[in-house]
């Protein structure tokens, strides 16, 4: 009995220092994410930080545009910007979910699974 419970909580700590390292790996590219919007809006678009730091954080969080963009290359930039926040965000919900989802799956024996 006393082994089971020290494997049981084995595999606790595992899954957590899994879900803190991939919480950690999902902080990286969100913050590379935010960066690179940055970048794009005040290169390309000619906004000052904070305009270009508020663009960023409100297209990342689905929620849209603040300042008009003026001329093309802008607006391309823009799109593509949303397009890829759009992927950024489904990948790293991937990446959170990922740790307990595989836990979850080894406890209740559906890692080895066969037809």
């Amino acid at each position: 009995m006393n082994n089971t419970n020290n494997k049981n909580k084995a595999q606790t700590k595992h899954v957590i220092n899994h879900t803190i390292r991939f919480f950690i790996l999902a902080t990286i590219l969100i913050a590379f994410h935010l960066v690179v919007g940055m970048l794009g809006y005040r290169y390309i678009c000619g906004f000052d930080w904070v305009d270009a730091f508020l663009n960023s954080s409100m297209i990342m969080g689905g929620m849209g545009e603040i300042n008009a963009l003026t001329d093309n290359s802008s607006k391309i930039f823009a799109g593509v910007y949303a397009l890829f926040s759009g992927l950024i965000f489904i990948v790293i919900i991937s990446i959170l979910i990922y740790p307990v989802l595989k836990a979850s799956m080894i406890r209740l024996h559906l890692d080895n699974y066969r037809d």
